[in-house]
């Protein structure tokens, strides 16, 4: 799937054209990107039980 994002707000959240992104979709409050650099840590924290 291809997705234009404005730069404006590629710049804001340091996003490249080309990036992968994962997008969150919620019916009700919509859809968020969650940041790069953040993701990778959701991930981990997800299968290595949360342990930290």
């Amino acid at each position: 799937m291809e997705m234009v994002i404005p730069k404006e707000a590629r710049d804001m959240f340091g996003i490249k054209p080309g990036d992968t992104l994962v997008i969150l979709g919620d019916a009700e409050r919509g859809l968020a990107i969650p940041p790069k650099e953040k993701f990778g840590e959701w991930i981990s924290a997800v299968f290595d039980g949360g342990a930290r």
